[in-house]
């Protein structure tokens, strides 16, 4: 486990960071699956090629639009696409409405526009996308080749079940606050046990004084240590169903 502070993030992670503003726009999509209209917020860098794609899950009665647009710099800055997705129902993220059909089928769309590179394709999660993302992680381990979750990863009951269906252990992020009273740490390392109990090798950080009213101040520094988590990883680096084991940041 390890507690890092808004300072050690950008001291670690400003290396990643280019100064440069992009001129693309985050952008509001709809697509029909399943009979439905859906909608989602995308962001492509002014870059030829295929580029690496995040799938960003909102938290709890949000959308992908603040998700997406805290995001966009970081994805400018760093070549990589992003695609928010807005959840069926608001509330909440679900096998029902939200399979992980849906997030191929968003991804095909933004796909047809930009080159999308398949051996890099991600997941973000927060609050309750950040449970989603893990269970996609479960769900859906041969499409995604890392997931983060941040600030809401909950308990291993909620995962009961979904373990035996991941036929890959890919390398699973969990990022939770001291002081997240909906999210407390210790439902966190719960998680963690789990995940790694069952062969996964999981990068755990603790986030001290971070809650509803210091969230915005570390999301940047987050977003970054986050980007770089994902991006050691692709889909088809190894072998059989074991990932390597992260490599720890200084």
């Amino acid at each position: 486990m390890r507690r890092v502070s808004g300072i050690v993030f950008l001291v670690c992670l400003s290396l990643l960071a280019i100064p440069a503003q992009a001129k693309q726009e985050v952008t509001r999509f709809t697509l029909k699956f399943n009979g439905k209209s859906r909608s989602y917020c995308a962001f492509a860098p002014d870059r030829k090629g295929p580029l690496p794609l995040v799938v960003l899950l909102h938290g709890p009665k949000g959308n992908g639009d603040d998700i997406a647009h805290a995001w966009k710099g970081i994805a400018a800055n760093n070549d990589f696409i992003i695609v928010a997705p807005d959840a069926l129902d608001p509330s909440a993220w679900n096998t029902t409405s939200d399979p992980p059909a849906f997030f191929h089928a968003v991804v095909e769309q933004v796909a047809a526009t930009h080159p999308v590179d398949k051996d890099r394709i991600y997941l973000y999660g927060y609050r309750d996308g950040a449970a989603y993302a893990l269970a996609l992680a479960l769900l859906d381990s041969e499409y995604f080749a890392a997931s983060v979750g941040n600030a809401d990863a909950l308990g291993p009951q909620d995962y009961d079940g979904l373990f035996a269906l991941a036929k890959r252990k890919m390398p699973i992020g969990i990022w939770v606050g001291t002081s997240y009273k909906s999210s407390p740490e210790n439902f966190a390392t719960a998680t963690r046990k789990e995940f790694e109990t069952h062969g996964f090798p999981v990068e755990f950080h603790v986030i001290p004084v971070h809650d509803k009213m210091h969230f915005y101040a570390y999301w940047p520094d987050e977003q970054l240590l986050a980007w770089d988590f994902l991006r050691r990883t692709r889909l088809s680096q190894y072998a059989g169903t074991q990932a390597p084991t992260p490599v720890r940041l200084p």
